[in-house]
């Protein structure tokens, strides 16, 4: 037996409301690993948390009594109800854990399949693990193979063509909205990996009127000269509100950087023009409340997917190859 666990929930299992209730219960106040690590049963431990998932991957000494531990954990950090842990939990073992890291991992498993950014995620959550002690042979042996496994998925097959992202998507969807970006105006609100992106799919749909807001002015001025986009300080949110066409936001804050009352003052402004709002950030950085206000449409994460799926036909022709090989993977 290899005593092996691995348990979380995803964006199939789990809507964007219990992701995000999780998520900001495990942000700077508390280190999941520092709490899981305390558990007496668990040897060796990984904990991965991104917009789409919070997983914990493991090596116990008894897996029945790390599982119901952990279970515990999820329970009182992500303040769930015992419906919602049945509903939203899967649990893994052995073998079956092994093979959904390294799905995860490919990338075979996320949103959007294909994309690049999970795999970087991974090796993230494993270094926080490695600077904490908290993985050992086992473990070690396990992720590594995973790596690798991710690295050849990505060179020798084709489920990284038909490029698609969650920054594609919400471009994507922001075109769909109007036919022709030409001559629009975007707000991008954050200035990370996910808005550069963004930013990179809209100049590639012919927008030449970005804008970027940030909270540390230099990184939005620093990505305004990648991009030849135009810098806005932080506290001009509200007032730049009155003018875009469409607005995309992917901060890292634990709270809403976009409220009901902020939207409302720029719709007076707007005189009935429609306000499009592209909230791609777990926890979320738009209220959801705003979305019941007149000419404001409101779209989260969760709403890609029907955006997404219209460019995985190819992706997923490939994911089916790739997963009968990592079936058959031993490790």
């Amino acid at each position: 037996m290899m005593n092996i666990i691995l348990i979380g929930m995803n964006h199939k299992t789990a809507p964007l409301d219990i992701r995000e209730r999780l998520s900001l219960a495990c942000g700077d106040d508390i280190n999941p690993l520092k709490e899981i690590m305390k558990i007496p049963q668990i040897r060796e431990v990984m904990y991965l948390a991104t917009c789409n998932r919070v997983e914990v991957f493991a090596h116990a000494l008894d897996t029945e009594v790390s599982v119901e531990r952990l279970k515990e954990f999820i329970f009182n950090h992500g303040n769930l109800s015992a419906e919602e842990m049945t509903r939203c939990l899967y649990v893994y073992f052995d073998q079956d854990a092994v093979r959904h890291l390294f799905r995860v991992a490919s990338s075979i498993d996320s949103l959007v399949m294909g994309e690049p950014q999970i795999l970087g995620q991974v090796k993230d959550a494993y270094r926080r693990s490695v600077e904490l002690n908290a993985t050992g042979v086992i473990l070690n042996k396990i992720i590594h193979h995973a790596f690798r496994t991710a690295k050849r998925v990505r060179t020798e097959t084709g489920i990284a063509g038909n490029a698609v992202s969650v920054s594609f998507a919400a471009v994507a969807l922001a075109k769909k909205i109007f036919g022709n970006l030409k001559g629009k105006t975007i707000l991008l609100v954050g200035a990370g990996e996910m808005s550069e992106l963004a930013a990179r799919h809209l100049i590639g749909n012919g927008v030449d009127h970005i804008l970027i807001a940030n909270r540390t002015y230099a990184r939005a001025v620093q990505m305004a000269e990648n991009f030849h986009g135009t810098a806005i300080e932080f506290d001009l949110l509200p007032e730049k509100l009155r003018d875009v066409d469409i607005v995309i936001t992917s901060t890292g804050a634990p709270g809403y950087v976009i409220t009901v009352p902020v939207i409302e003052a720029a719709l007076r402004r707007r005189k009935n023009r429609l306000l499009f709002l592209i909230d791609i950030a777990v926890p979320r950085d738009i209220d959801p409340a705003a979305g019941d206000l007149d000419n404001v449409y409101l779209y989260n994460i969760d709403n890609l997917q029907d955006i997404v799926d219209e460019n995985m036909k190819i992706r997923r022709k490939e994911g089916e190859k790739i997963t009968c090989r990592i079936s058959s993977t031993k490790t």
